[in-house]
């Protein structure tokens, strides 16, 4: 699990957003009925970061308690932002994104860290605005619940430097 004071996984699911320290102490947010929620796909967003692999982890949890199905996804960006050496004026210059390796590395070690649990899963790789793609792909495969890591920024920091999880 992940200890108090860290940073934890962001749980999107249709009923709400909520912040969730551990798999065992996940309850569903709207609680009008006592029955079990079951859960049968689960998106968990992932770019390779440390606050990532814990949402990998969080989430490969919670698929083996509700026997749901994992989808990894990464979202690489359209463009790369190239600096201008020199005394150009333009500022930087920015050119469209090819993907390649490096964009599946995080869904290639999610996708290990499932098969070392003996979890199926499945793998997308994405491109565009990191929390529109991941909300429109799990509407697409229809997931009942959203995982991403969450850096901890403060909300002053979140603001300015922005957050998937927020967004999400």
């Amino acid at each position: 699990g992940i200890g108090a004071g860290a940073q934890t996984a962001s749980v999107v699911a249709r009923e709400g957003i909520g912040e969730i320290p551990d798999a065992a102490s996940w309850i569903r947010a709207d609680d009008r009925c006592n029955k079990e929620v079951k859960m049968k796909k689960i998106l968990i967003a992932t770019d390779g970061s440390s606050s990532a692999l814990q949402a990998v982890e969080f989430g490969l949890e919670l698929a083996e308690e509700h026997q749901a199905e994992p989808i990894f996804v990464h979202v690489a960006p359209t463009a790369d932002v190239l600096p201008v050496a020199g005394f150009a004026l333009a500022g930087p210059v920015s050119v469209p994104h090819e993907l390649d390796a490096a964009d599946r590395s995080s869904l290639d070690e999610a996708y290990e860290l499932a098969e070392e649990r003996d979890i199926e899963a499945q793998t997308k790789l994405l491109a565009g605005d990191a929390a529109r793609q991941i909300v429109a792909y799990a509407n697409e495969v229809d997931a009942d619940l959203i995982v991403v890591g969450s850096r901890g920024l403060g909300r002053v920091s979140g603001v300015l430097l922005g957050s998937v999880s927020r967004a999400v």
